[in-house]
């Protein structure tokens, strides 16, 4: 049934491409903004995922660039490019999250892999490569302030959703009771705790029926960095199951939404902003407020599809789409206050990049939300990291 259908989806590309669309462009751009490679090179080079800061007010960008079996850390300084370290623990979707460390951003931190303890970890290292730190959990989300981590466990991903996870290890063992969110201090002393298990967020479903292949995935901190959100997804049979949670920094989880939730971003401290379904199974782009738990929806201009949210100074959305019968991926911005759709750009992805290799736009912004970076194989069949200027198109305020 699979090899019926991936055919006719080719077919359906093919004549989209081919008879439907014979004057092709790779990349359609809205005059008002500009667009440049961050590195030029003969490897893929990508960050992985969506709403993050990747430079500095210093003009430095971080980023990664998979150099046959290896995966650098680049630092970008005006022209010059600076490999900072490599690691084995990595995907496509995610990176290794790569992440500033300080405030004054000065320090990054991401994960890596120990091969003589067979063990996953965070390393902090200095903007000219040094070693400063290094943590006994990989992390999920950091809180800059706050000196607060979050972790899960890509052992767990890697057997249930490989993209997310990291492929270092094998003979993996699963254990519901053990596993789940851990936060622990990121400072000299060192303290962790396991606050969420799989197994508690288990009984609350309350069911009568056998869950398995159950995960957390994409914990965010709000900005005061007291609570964050996280998706926990399992399965009855071959049904999939989706929870949005809402949770504190000791573990007190509070449920959100219990239908489709994908991709999401914090609006400010108390909303948050999703694609998915509502009460009424309806898919949209929302915001739900997690105090009250009401959602509504944001604009019926905006596409009933999937994509990855970043907010700009809570004025403005930007949001990507995948790829679609043409296999161009959209990027769109938001106008919230005027209720205005701008399309900043459209993106050819080669049919190679598909599955696990696929390549997401995944926006992310710069420290003055002047630059929106993506990524996308329009050119030479080759993930690219793009920096796009966009600063025609808003109004910081």
């Amino acid at each position: 049934m699979s090899y019926i259908k991936n055919k006719l989806i080719y077919l359906r590309y093919f004549v989209h491409r081919f008879i439907l669309n014979k004057n092709f462009y790779p990349i359609s751009l809205n005059p008002f903004v500009d667009i440049n490679e961050v590195m030029l090179s003969a490897y893929s080079t990508f960050y992985g995922y969506y709403d993050f800061v990747i430079n500095n007010n210093n003009g430095c960008t971080i980023f990664l660039e998979e150099n046959v079996s290896k995966l650098n850390i680049i630092l970008k300084k005006g022209d010059k490019y600076i490999t900072l370290g490599t690691t084995k623990s990595w995907n496509f979707q995610q990176g290794c999250m790569l992440s500033w460390f300080d405030e004054s951003k000065t320090q990054i931190i991401f994960n890596e892999f120990d091969v003589y303890k067979n063990a996953y970890f965070s390393k902090v290292l200095d903007l000219n490569g040094n070693l400063i730190q290094e943590f006994d959990f990989p992390i999920q989300s950091i809180g800059i302030k706050s000196k607060l981590g979050l972790s899960i466990n890509y052992d767990r991903l890697s057997v249930l959703r490989p993209e997310y996870g990291y492929s270092c290890k094998t003979d993996i063992v699963l254990d519901d009771e053990n596993d789940g969110i851990w936060i622990f201090s990121l400072n000299k002393s060192f303290k962790s705790k396991l606050i969420i298990t799989l197994s508690s967020l288990k009984l609350k479903e309350n069911l009568k029926s056998n869950i398995i292949d159950q995960k957390v995935n994409h914990l965010v901190l709000n900005n005061e960095e007291n609570f964050f959100i996280f998706l926990y997804r399992f399965k009855i049979g071959l049904k999939r199951f989706h929870r949005l949670y809402l949770s504190d920094i000791h573990g007190n989880v509070t449920l959100l939404s219990n239908k489709m939730v994908s991709h999401y971003t914090w609006l400010d401290n108390e909303n948050v902003v999703f694609f998915g379904e509502n009460e009424n199974y309806e898919l949209g782009y929302y915001i739900i407020n997690t105090k009250s738990k009401k959602i509504k929806l944001i604009s019926k201009k905006l596409p009933k599809a999937d994509g990855h949210p970043v907010v700009i100074n809570e004025n403005y959305l930007i949001f990507d789409t995948y790829p679609g019968l043409d296999r161009f991926s959209k990027l769109f911005l938001f106008d919230i206050k005027n209720d205005n759709l701008i399309q900043i750009g459209a993106f050819y992805q080669p049919f190679y990049f598909i599955g696990s290799k696929r390549v997401d736009l995944h926006p992310k912004l710069s420290f003055d939300n002047n630059i929106c970076y993506i990524e996308s194989a329009h050119k030479n069949n080759i993930r690219t990291l793009y920096e796009i200027n966009i600063s025609n198109l808003i109004t910081n305020e």
